[in-house]
C-alpha cells in the first residue's frame, strides 16, 4: 500500500507544472547563490533555456492531448469521460 502511494505521487508530482516551476526555481537561485557566495561559473542563461524546453513541452504535450485526444470539455487524461451524444 505504501508503494502504490509513493508511485501514485511520483506520478503527480512529475507531471504537475508547478512541481517543475519550483524545481527550476530552486536549481537557478542555489547557482545564483554559488555564483555570488563562492565565485563558481554556474551557467543560469543554460538553466533558464532549460526550463523553458521542459514548459514548453509540457505546454505542447497538454495542447495536443486536449485538442486531439480529448472530447471536449473533458480534462486530458481522466478516467471518467463522459458518453459521446
Amino acid at each position: 500500500m505504501c508503494k502504490d502511494l509513493i508511485n501514485e505521487v511520483k506520478t503527480y508530482l512529475y507531471s504537475s507544472i508547478g512541481f517543475w516551476t519550483a524545481f527550476f526555481v530552486i536549481v537557478w537561485f542555489c547557482g545564483w547563490v554559488l555564483n555570488a557566495v563562492h565565485n563558481t561559473h554556474f551557467d543560469l542563461n543554460s538553466v533558464q533555456m532549460m526550463g523553458l524546453f521542459v514548459f514548453g513541452h509540457v505546454n505542447i504535450n497538454h495542447a495536443c492531448n486536449s485538442i486531439f485526444n480529448s472530447p471536449s470539455g473533458v480534462m486530458p487524461g481522466t478516467p471518467n469521460q463522459p458518453p459521446k451524444p
